[in-house]
């Protein structure tokens, strides 16, 4: 990924996590909608191998991949 292609990652890993929040009606003590905690912290890890990846919204087809991860993960420790 590009320097661009991380920051896109990382908006659209925090999008599918803000968006199953929304979804599960997660709220905080004063009713607000939850968006995440202070101890919410991500990581993008690249190989910086093969071509570059110029752009990773969640219409690409890495976007989605990390949209479904951060999804799949959230849900479970919420279930759990």
């Amino acid at each position: 990924m590009t320097r661009a292609a991380m920051v896109n990652a990382v908006i659209t890993a925090t999008e599918a996590k803000v968006a199953l929040l929304t979804e599960r009606n997660m709220r905080t003590a004063e009713g607000f909608h939850a968006t995440g905690t202070s101890t919410d912290s991500i990581v993008i890890a690249c190989t910086n191998r093969g071509e570059p990846i110029p752009y990773v919204g969640p219409a690409t087809r890495v976007g989605f991949l990390i949209g479904k991860c951060v999804r799949e993960s959230l849900s479970l420790a919420l279930d759990s």
